[in-house]
């Protein structure tokens, strides 16, 4: 047989307990630290990621700003100097002197610059990861972006009411209205058209200015909501009309996206 000796002393005391709990708790508390820094440094090369995507989307979206100025400003000042000139030949009786002037630019060259990048970032909430006032000059200038989007389908609209009223007076296969083939009251009706495309397009050009001013100031490295809002107002909005509203109700007036 085997003689079984009880222990001289406990297997474990308090103290081994405590040690043993203690090990437990500083294990975990690395792995917690392991698992926050690796979180943080995931964060950080996303924020990292998102703002190079915004840099790269703003760059891209700097031929179509541009070109798209330079497009609204064009037609706007047609639209309106043909309307005048109508209203001029009506006002005079000369409407037989009248020659339809043709616009200076396709409607097709209008494209609205992309928001892709800032559209899945917020949808994606990788956009709280950017710094806060960081995050609010890129909402105000997206929020640009929305608005330019919706003076767009008024202008949309605005410009196919033109083109419809003028096919009504087409000769042949041209497209173009033939002013002698209308009434001074349907002349009249066309130079309405014109001037509400006027109107369409000269706010497009006011949300274009804004818009092109805020992202010229990111790009240049603003990263605070005051100093879009200041870009607003100088140089770097190309738009001096703008000056005809109050660049503090302009701003302050529009309702968040």
């Amino acid at each position: 047989m085997i003689d079984v000796h009880a222990p001289h002393q406990s297997t474990h005391s308090w103290t081994d307990f405590f040690i043993h709990i203690a090990t437990i708790c500083v294990g975990l508390l690395i792995a917690i630290g392991l698992e926050q820094s690796v979180e943080w440094v995931h964060h950080r090369h996303q924020r990292h990621q998102l703002e190079e995507d915004l840099h790269a989307e703003m760059l891209m979206n700097n031929e179509y700003l541009n070109r798209d100025f330079d497009y609204l400003v064009a037609t706007r000042d047609w639209a309106a100097s043909q309307a005048q000139a109508i209203q001029n030949a009506i006002t005079t009786h000369t409407t037989s002197h009248l020659v339809y002037q043709p616009p200076p630019r396709n409607f097709d060259l209008y494209v609205l610059p992309n928001d892709s990048v800032w559209q899945h970032a917020s949808e994606s909430g990788t956009a709280t990861l950017l710094p806060r006032e960081e995050a609010q000059s890129y909402t105000l200038l997206y929020r640009f972006r929305s608005r330019l989007l919706d003076t767009y389908k008024q202008l949309f609209d605005a410009h196919y009411v033109v083109i419809a009223s003028g096919l009504r007076f087409s000769a042949g296969h041209n497209p173009q209205p033939d002013f002698s083939r209308m009434t001074p009251a349907q002349l009249d009706e066309f130079s309405a058209a014109l001037s509400k495309e006027a109107t369409a397009l000269n706010t497009n050009i006011v949300f274009c200015g804004f818009m092109t001013a805020a992202q010229r100031a990111l790009l240049d490295g603003a990263t605070s909501y005051a100093e879009i809002v200041r870009a607003m107002t100088d140089s770097r909005n190309p738009y001096r009309g703008w000056r005809q509203v109050s660049s503090a109700s302009s701003f302050q007036a529009l309702p968040p996206s």
